[in-house]
């Protein structure tokens, strides 16, 4: 019987170590090798430059990257240089953002890859789970879930409920 437990417990921690290893590998692949998947839904005309690393996707924009959703009526992306990411991407024109429980909507949208960050303009508003903000300018982190609302501020906040 006490043999019997020795190579059960030697079975768990083998299949626990193995299991460690490749969910690292796996992470770190993803991580480090693995470029920004963005599906194009949508659009009426895309023009790409590889000189200057440009994507401008224009009409009836529809896009999506992981669980975020964004349509709008014109989108300008740099990416990288080794083109596997993002610096920037402005969204103009009608612009929503649907991102789970999360809806913005401004006529103008910026991310920034390095900040984690959409910078809405042209009268924004972000609705989640009862909230609701508007203002000149809505700062949303995507990372943090934070976000900063500055000028004319307006808008209505659940107690206990996420931004």
């Amino acid at each position: 019987m006490r043999q019997k437990n020795n190579y059960l417990n030697i079975a768990v921690v083998l299949i626990s170590m193995t299991l460690i290893f490749f969910l690292n590998i796996s992470k770190a692949s993803c991580a480090e090798t693995e470029p920004v998947k963005i599906e194009v839904r949508h659009a009426d005309k895309i023009d790409y430059d590889a000189n200057s690393h440009v994507v401008i996707l224009i009409g009836s924009v529809h896009i999506v990257r992981g669980t975020m959703s964004v349509k709008c009526d014109r989108v300008n992306m740099t990416l990288t240089r080794d083109e596997k990411g993002i610096e920037n991407a402005v969204a103009e024109g009608r612009v929503e953002i649907l991102d789970g429980t999360r809806r913005g909507r401004a006529d103008k949208a910026v991310f920034t890859e390095g900040s984690s960050e959409i910078t809405m303009t042209g009268n924004p508003k972000l609705w989640n789970e009862g909230n609701e903000i508007s203002a000149d300018q809505i700062i949303y982190n995507l990372k943090t879930r934070s976000m900063q609302a500055e000028g004319k501020v307006r808008g209505f906040i659940l107690p206990g409920s996420e931004f």
